[in-house]
């Protein structure tokens, strides 16, 4: 399907490039931000104690004010993703991704199909 500007304004490619993989993790979640840890918050900046507290307690690693850009591949398997953010584009390793970005963020960027097979052979649905 082209775009009205697609149409306009034609095409660009963008050179291949060496992208840094910042991170290797078991579990991935795209997505979830401050919503996932509080469905609403009293005071802002005591929950940003609480919420980094917790996050450390539970031995996770964040990686913040990253953007998701896209999935990394082998061939329809899952391997992790694609960020951008201020540092430049970087890739995150993982066995399992999650898309908790609550926008279909997946499904935009891999239309053509729906059922993602993961690198240890499960199978999720976005």
């Amino acid at each position: 399907m082209t775009t009205p500007s697609r149409e306009k304004f034609g095409t660009v490619t963008e050179p291949a490039r060496q992208i840094d993989a910042v991170h290797e993790t078991d579990v991935l979640v795209v997505g979830s931000g401050p919503a996932g840890l509080a469905a609403y918050e009293l005071d802002s900046e005591g929950f940003k104690l609480v919420a980094d507290a917790l996050v450390a307690e539970a031995g996770i690693h964040p990686l913040l004010h990253r953007s998701f850009a896209a999935p990394l591949m082998d061939g329809v398997r899952v391997t992790g993703i694609f960020t951008e953010s201020k540092a430049g584009r970087e890739a995150i390793r993982a066995r399992r991704v999650i898309d908790a970005t609550g926008d279909d963020a997946w499904r935009t960027r891999h239309p053509q199909d729906r059922r993602v097979v993961q690198p240890d052979g499960g199978c999720c649905t976005t």
